[in-house]
């Protein structure tokens, strides 16, 4: 059975349409900051974050964040672990799950750290737990065993072994696994005895983490035969080596340069259908580097596979190779990750190489050097571009500075908000002199900083130490424009209150003009100090002449001159907002009089305004002094029902609906007829006679096309019924009335018996016919799982092949290998589930797995998850956190405590972190149980959810069970309650996202076009059609409507069923159908 699909046409078929996939060069960085002066700003959190506004965040978005980024790099960064520790140290609401997951991301999973930091960091952190009073068991523990040995940091186990007997903690198998591995990895034989011995005390299984530990500390000693002897071990003990095994075997040869030892073991591992993946390969390439073998390093490159992750796991070598002083080795292997095609990271790949060159703090030369090199090698084609924003978000200002000229050389424009991370680096380091230095040096490039960098980075920091005069005074000195220094601090003193000493500024400097500047500023200012007096001067001296015709040549292009009439119209409308802003007619009058006092002028519109706003308060001296400030003759003194659906109708009221109608000479009553039938169906009041249901089911034809859920689940019922009876006769004639006198839509469910029927005579080759005809009639696929299964256990792969490719046409091939994947599961074909699972390019769909493992505890079939997860282990694009915590019910439901609670423990033995629903389920089943519970069970938030006001809120309440959702939808809609356009948008797209064809059609059923139009219907259909691999039919139909199309009605609805959405883009990868499209 190994070679069930190993030579047929369909593996051929989705690995060939795999290489087609992009596989990202790295986990990409925002490198295109530079070129946006916000982003850079918002992007350069360390730099530039505001604490005191700093926006509050939680810890449980924080932590799966770092969960996805496992997940989907294998890696995540110290500054995501300085955000969670921030949140730790600020909040006291962590839980003891939570305490896991932070402790677990201290170890290789931040391979851009060295050891030691990590070493430091997870310390750090551990003793903030421990102040904090979090509670602690075994497992938190062994996640800090298990960091300790990643970060090979030096500890005695006899002393962690006293530390838990004094918190009262009783070791486990995994702790004594990894004691057992820290001797190992020390060389200490002796240690390494002692610590078995106690597990065969205390009876614990020699599994193969300990003898992987034996072999590690034989081999990466120099004893590679003594490593050997322990796989002669592992056999007695009936345990078969696995590729960590053989790995570490390799490993032990690498560190001796033993390159025919590693071939051999590669060798050894293949005959033994253990194959050393990607990562196992790379790991040996990092051991023979280290070791001073860099020389022999191609030898083991020429053998990697790239498989799915390649790029990922050469990313997390690369990283720990620069860490450990190895660059060429770094740059030989980075050299083996495939190009991207993808036009907008093409430029930016390999950032993460320079920006750890950054992090390791290399001196500037060197560091420029080597990016010259990654760029004329073509690995890093922006490498200098990077190392500039990089230089810029770790404030390495000399660095920066050097970087600015080699891209000027390069003859890349340099612009201005290229420097303000500098400026703020600077602050921050509380350094004034280097702080000027930034702005001469801006100077000298040709840059007069902006009013906005002035205002936001510089002035603020200079103020505080300084005189306003003094402040002008310095910028000055560092070639800033006297004007343009006076009018931006004049700014800041207002934005701080300090209207006075704005007014004394404005005075002294005279910085005339730019009113959009200034103006919100100076209201705020007088409406919270009522100095009207200091308002009027400013107003005056940014409304006055310049003196002579040289003043305003040094300012920057923030100023501009103004036309006489603008200058009015500006001034009218400051003064009318601070009049509004001030309120009390007392300091109204004041404020005119004092703007009145400069002669300065306002416009009719804004005195008019002025007077509405007063009304009552408005006085004879106020009307003469607003006239006289509109008036001409005015001079310049120099210097923002829900509908609730009733109750369904029972049929005695129905019944006495319908005679009253009838009574009443009312012809047409299928409605109420058709209600009364459902309403019958659901009571149950039917009889068994088979000939006359086929008779009354023709003489009354269906004529509403909507089938309500009833009819459909009362008539396969029906068809059910016929098929346990094995009547295939009666099942295909039954199904036909049904379908052709438009009771029912074909689908899946209602075809399912007409598969059924057969598979219960054992006729497997008829079933396979009928479910031809299903396909090709109706474009459905009922029991295709069943079907699968049957072929796999009788090992006929030529039929299995035939069902997949005709199953592909309808579904497209992602979802028919996840249900390859199942039906090898259920079979017990493990290895062949596996062989799909690391597929290439393979996207998983974790909805599809989740939905099985919820069919199989309802069905309590522990040995279908304990499959799933076993063909699951160690592949990183799959959760495995939801198998883990399916199998766990399964096993509470069927009441085997000791399975449920050995669950837990191989979690912290493949290093996964258990969730909080899977904790309080176990505790709560212990506790049930009157067994100990040996950690802290999560606090969980019993308060109930308010019931919904209508049904539209419940579809939005259905997390994640789209069918579900889709459903409420339906009868909500039915009852005249449509859902959000939101929540119908998000819907149709995850369906779409699913490739759900027939629940996408089985909704727009029950639209109208105006709906269809406000949340993208067609949009939604097409893309799910493309996500089942039916594209290029659909495009060619498409066509074909638009060249058949006679009017311009007909051309707009056949252009309707055009692929609109961006989503579609990242389907669509198809040349020809691309070319298709065009026309």
């Amino acid at each position: 059975m190994s070679s069930l699909l190993r030579s047929t046409k369909f593996v051929r078929y989705f690995t060939g349409a795999a290489r087609t996939l992009i596989l990202n060069s790295a986990k990409t960085a925002e490198t295109t900051t530079l070129i946006n002066p916000k982003a850079l700003c918002a992007a350069n959190n360390v730099l530039m974050r505001d604490y005191a506004t700093k926006k509050k965040e939680s810890l449980e978005p924080l932590l799966q964040k770092l969960d996805a980024e496992v997940r989907r790099f294998g890696r995540i960064t110290k500054k995501d672990i300085d955000e969670v520790f921030d949140e730790i140290k600020s909040k006291n609401d962590i839980t003891s799950s939570q305490s896991l997951l932070v402790i677990r991301c201290c170890g290789e999973l931040v391979p851009e750290e060295l050891p030691e930091q990590r070493t430091l960091l997870v310390q750090k952190i551990w003793s903030v737990l421990i102040e904090r009073g979090i509670p602690m068991d075994i497992s938190h523990y062994n996640a800090l065993l298990r960091v300790y040995i990643e970060n090979e940091h030096q500890f005695s186990p006899a002393k962690f072994l006293e530390e838990l007997e004094r918190k009262g903690l009783q070791p486990n198998r995994v702790t004594y696994q990894r004691l057992m591995w820290r001797y190992c990895q020390e060389g200490d034989v002796e240690g390494a005895t002692r610590v078995l011995e106690k597990m065969r005390e205390l009876s614990m299984p020699v599994s193969e983490p300990v003898l992987n530990a034996l072999v590690m500390g034989h081999a990466f000693h120099g004893d590679t035969d003594g490593a050997k002897a322990v796989l002669q071990t592992m056999a007695g003990a009936g345990l078969e080596p696995s590729n960590r095994t053989y790995t570490l075997l390799a490993c032990g040869h690498a560190k001796k340069g033993d390159i025919d030892g590693i071939q051999e073991i590669i060798k050894t591992a293949s005959e033994k259908e253990t194959q050393l993946t990607d990562r196992d390969l790379l790991e040996v390439i990092e051991h023979l580097a280290v070791s001073g073998h860099g020389d022999k390093v191609e030898q083991v490159i020429s053998l990697l596979q790239k498989g799915v992750g390649y790029n990922q796991d050469v990313c997390n070598v690369i990283l720990r190779l620069l860490n450990k002083g190895q660059e060429l080795i770094a740059k030989t292997i980075m050299k083996t990750m495939p190009k991207s095609t993808t036009i907008e990271d093409t430029p930016f790949k390999g950032a993460f190489f320079v920006k750890q060159l950054l992090k390791l703090n290399k001196p500037a030369d060197e560091v420029i050097k080597t990016c010259k090199e990654l760029q004329e090698e073509g690995l890093v084609p922006k490498a200098l571009f990077i190392a500039a924003e990089g230089s810029l978000q770790l404030g390495q200002a000399e660095l920066a500075l050097k970087l600015f000229k080699e891209l000027k050389q390069e003859g890349m424009e340099i612009r201005q908000h290229f420097y303000w991370p500098l400026l703020v680096q600077k602050t921050k380091e509380n350094d004034e002199e280097g702080l000027l230095q930034i702005l001469r040096e801006m100077s000298s490039n040709d840059f007069t900083v902006t009013g906005e960098a002035l205002r936001d980075y510089v002035i603020p920091y200079l103020i505080k130490k300084d005189s306003p005069q003094n402040v002008i005074l310095k910028l000055q000195i560092a070639n800033v424009p006297t004007i343009h220094a006076a009018r931006n601090l004049m700014v800041e003193l207002l934005d701080s209150g300090d209207i006075k000493g704005a007014a004394e500024i404005g005075l002294q400097y005279r910085p005339r003009g730019n009113y959009s500047l200034v103006a919100r500023s100076l209201i705020n200012a007088v409406n919270k100090t009522k100095d009207v007096g200091s308002f009027a001067k400013i107003l005056h001296v940014i409304s006055s002449k310049p003196s002579s015709l040289g003043e305003d040549v040094a300012a920057n292009n923030e100023e501009s001159q103004s036309d006489e009439n603008s200058e009015i119209h500006e001034v009218g409308r400051i003064v009318k907002a601070s009049v509004k802003g001030l309120g009390k007619p007392d300091l109204v009058e004041a404020l005119l009089r004092s703007v009145d006092s400069k002669g300065l002028r306002i416009t009719t519109e804004a005195a008019e305004s002025i007077e509405q706003f007063l009304g009552e308060n408005m006085t004879k001296d106020l009307s003469q002094l607003l006239t006289k400030l509109s008036t001409t003759e005015m001079e310049l003194v120099p210097i923002e029902s829900t509908r609730k659906p009733g109750g369904p109708r029972t049929t005695a009221q129905m019944e006495n609906q319908l005679a009253q109608l009838k009574n009443k000479g009312v012809n047409n009553l299928s409605r109420i007829q058709k209600q009364l039938l459902v309403a019958y169906i659901k009571d149950n009041n039917v009889t068994n006679r088979f000939d006359e249901a086929v008779e009354t089911l023709e003489n009354h034809k269906h004529e509403d096309n909507a089938s309500g859920f009833m009819i459909n689940s009362k008539c396969w019922q029906m068809l059910n019924t016929l098929a346990e009876q094995k009547n295939d006769a009666h099942v295909k004639q039954m199904t036909k009335t049904l379908i052709d006198n438009k009771y029912i839509e074909p689908s899946n469910i209602i075809l399912g018996p007409s598969i059924k029927v057969h598979l219960l005579q054992n006729d497997i080759d008829s079933a396979l016919k009928e479910f031809e005809n299903c396909c090709k009639q109706y474009r459905s696929t009922p029991w295709k799982g069943e079907l699968m299964k049957s072929l796999i256990m009788k090992e006929d792969a030529t039929k299995l092949q035939w069902l997949a490719d005709l199953s592909t046409q309808i579904h497209g091939e992602v979802n028919i290998l996840h249900d390859l994947v199942l039906a090898f599961v259920e079979c017990g074909r493990l290895r062949q589930a596996r062989r799909i699972l690391e597929t290439p390019g393979l996207q998983t769909r974790h909805r599809r797995l989740d939905d099985a493992c919820q069919r199989y505890v309802e069905d309590g079939k522990s040995e279908y998850l304990e499959g799933l997860l076993e063909a699951t282990r160690e592949l990183s694009n799959v959760d495995r956190s939801n198998i883990f915590y399916h199998l766990l019910v399964t096993y509470c439901k069927a009441n085997e405590t000791d399975k449920a609670l050995g669950l837990w423990t191989l979690l912290q033995e493949e290093g996964e972190v258990p969730s909080d629903q899977f904790l309080t389920h176990l505790g709560n089943h212990l506790i049930a149980k009157n067994r100990e519970v040996p950690f802290v069970i999560p606090q969980v938030n019993t308060g109930t959810p308010k019931k919904s006001k209508n049904e539209g809120d419940v579809v939005e309440k259905i997390d994640g069970q789209y069918s579900q959702a889709l459903d409420v939808a339906m009868k909500s809609i039915e009852h005249g309650v449509v859902p959000k356009t939101g929540v119908m948008k998000f819907l149709l797209k995850s369906l779409a996202e699913e490739g759900n064809v027939e629940k996408i059609q089985q909704l727009g059923k029950y639209i109208n076009d105006s709906l269809k139009r406000r949340v993208t219907y067609d949009d939604k259909l097409t893309l799910a059609v493309f996500k089942r691999g039916a594209g290029s039919q659909h495009i060619d139909n498409v066509l074909e409507s638009v060249k058949a199309a006679k009017s311009e009605e007909e051309m707009e609805n056949a252009l309707r069923k055009y692929p609109r959405s961006s989503a579609l883009a990242t389907v669509v990868q198809d040349n020809e159908l691309t070319e298709s499209a065009n026309k």
